[in-house]
């Protein structure tokens, strides 16, 4: 299994990304403590995010809009 993680440090909306390369499911950390599983993510969609200026931003265009989140208990 190829999981990949990218911490956010800058970000006001999110903490962390991993993405597993074998399930395609990108798991994304929020600011607020909650954490949602978005599954058929693309690897470019994760790499995507680790050059995006605004993770929100692309969270909202690229993630969000496009995939479908279940949270992680």
């Amino acid at each position: 299994m190829t999981k990949h993680v990218h911490d956010t440090p800058g970000s006001s909306h999110t903490i962390q990304w991993e993405h597993d390369d074998e399930t395609g499911v990108l798991t994304i950390h929020f600011a607020d403590g909650s954490s949602y599983d978005y599954e058929n993510v693309p690897h470019e969609k994760y790499l995507g995010a680790t050059t995006a200026t605004s993770k929100g931003q692309y969270f909202h265009r690229h993630i969000k809009k496009q995939h479908t989140g279940t949270p992680r208990r």
